[in-house]
């Protein structure tokens, strides 16, 4: 089977750019949807065009592209390197989360996923990050709206390592959740 979601990143001088795309559905198409969305978005960004506008001409695309009932989420991430602000941009993505010192704050930005309206508006959440900050970003695979067990979870774990934080996270979430869609996990820790 094939996987509807994508990631992919980025990093430039000054910026480190990550991303989740889930494709609607699952299979074959979903992973062709996320993939053009991230392809197109990423090869945007690297021209050095700046990421509101990137992701404004991305769903002007993707609704050129398809049908009005496709769409896919985007749950994009970008890190100035040097003041350390991180900005969240979601389009019918779930929430992250910024974990520091066993303390787990969400980070939600609800907006449509890409593709469903003409007319988008992107207004990140910024955040300044500190060293071993834990950032988590998910495709919903494996969370529903009741993002309390991830929290349980997350402020429990006590490893640094993004690895075991990613591999204890999706175990826990598989044994509660047996229903699962396409599921991706990020862990990116600060240094």
């Amino acid at each position: 089977l094939v996987c509807g979601d994508s990631i992919m990143n980025f990093e430039s001088d000054k910026q480190f750019y990550i991303s989740i795309s889930d494709g609607m559905g699952n299979g074959m198409l979903a992973n062709e949807e996320s993939k053009f969305t991230l392809d197109t978005l990423f090869s945007m960004i690297k021209t050095k065009m700046d990421v509101k506008t990137s992701i404004v001409t991305c769903n002007d695309l993707i609704r050129l592209k398809n049908q009005p009932e496709t769409y896919t989420t985007l749950d994009f991430l970008a890190i100035n390197k040097y003041s350390h602000i991180a900005s969240f941009y979601k389009f019918g993505a779930i929430n992250s989360f910024i974990i520091r010192d066993h303390i787990v704050n969400q980070v939600s930005n609800y907006s449509l996923p890409l593709g469903i309206i003409d007319e988008i508006y992107v207004n990140p959440s910024s955040y300044k990050l500190k060293r071993k900050d834990v950032i988590v970003m998910c495709s919903d695979g494996l969370i529903d709206d009741n993002n309390s067990n991830i929290i349980s979870i997350l402020e429990n774990i006590s490893y640094d390592d993004p690895t075991i934080i990613c591999n204890t996270l999706f175990s826990q979430l598989l044994n509660i959740r047996k229903n699962i869609d396409d599921a991706t996990i990020l862990v990116i820790t600060i240094k």
